[in-house]
């Protein structure tokens, strides 16, 4: 089952991202995905259809998956999910600089932040860890 989410995750944003939340999920972590409910619509000039932003729909530069653990208390993490080479936007820029995103662009990446966050909890994570590990190889 750990090679299918390595081997999937590789393609688009949309199956890396798919990939991670079916992990994390797999692991107890409570996954919301903020850019699911974006509606398409029309670009005013050329009419192709893409997720709106701003009024119509997300907060430009909001991530696109948030995770919390019960162990966490109110803590959640953003996880902005890019492909590998793919452009981070100037408002993710700045919420990465501040430190409330964190910028993924595979299960390895997102599994490395959970870790960064159990770990400042003192928790024991061996099993992510054990994880994340195996997909270095």
């Amino acid at each position: 089952m750990l090679r299918y989410y390595a081997v999937m995750g590789t393609e688009t944003e949309s199956s890396i991202q798919q990939s991670i939340v079916n992990i994390l999920r797999m692991f107890g972590y409570t996954v919301i995905e903020i850019g699911r409910t974006r509606r398409m619509v029309p670009c005013k000039r050329c009419g192709a259809h893409t997720p709106a932003i701003g009024w119509q729909g997300n907060t430009p530069g909001a991530p696109d998956i948030m995770v919390t653990a019960k162990t966490w208390g109110t803590l959640w993490l953003g996880l902005e999910v890019k492909r590998p080479g793919g452009a981070i936007r100037p408002e993710q820029k700045v919420l990465m600089a501040e430190g409330s995103i964190v910028i993924v662009r595979s299960i390895r990446d997102s599994l490395a932040a959970i870790l960064d966050v159990e770990e400042r909890f003192g928790r024991d994570a061996s099993a992510v860890r054990n994880v994340r590990d195996q997909l270095e190889k």
